[in-house]
């Protein structure tokens, strides 16, 4: 009986300092490698549109959307290719286009659309036709 009752005693003490032993083993966080980080903040690329009338090139240059873990663990519902979050909580991202440029064809013109410091073009520029 005595040789059960120890038995059981070393079965409890493994039990109970087995959490403590594999914890001690695992590895604390890591931040990535530089260049790692450079590649992740970059800007997005430059994105070009042609005028209808063919005859000036908007060029842009937004934000880059970059998606957290937060993000991805919100519960969302996906229509027609759309996100809709399913517990929105009404934020406004200030995402968007951060330069513009509007050249002509032959490159003879060139006009750059200043934004303030901090501001942001909506994220969808589009031509106006006449």
């Amino acid at each position: 009986m005595i040789n059960v009752s120890y038995r059981r005693f070393l079965l409890a003490v493994c039990l109970v300092l087995s959490p403590f032993t594999s914890g001690s083993a695992q590895l604390t966080y890591q931040s990535p490698p530089a260049d790692l980080v450079k590649v992740l903040e970059a800007p997005a690329n430059p994105v070009t549109s042609v005028s209808p009338n063919r005859q000036w090139v908007l060029v842009t240059v937004s934000d880059p959307r970059s998606i957290t873990i937060s993000d991805m663990a919100d519960s969302a519902y996906y229509l027609g290719g759309s996100k809709i979050r399913a517990n929105p909580d009404y934020r406004v991202e200030n995402i968007g286009i951060r330069s513009a440029t509007v050249s002509s064809i032959d490159g003879k013109i060139v006009r750059n659309l200043e934004v303030p410091a901090g501001g942001r073009i909506g994220s969808a520029a589009a031509w106006s036709v006449k």
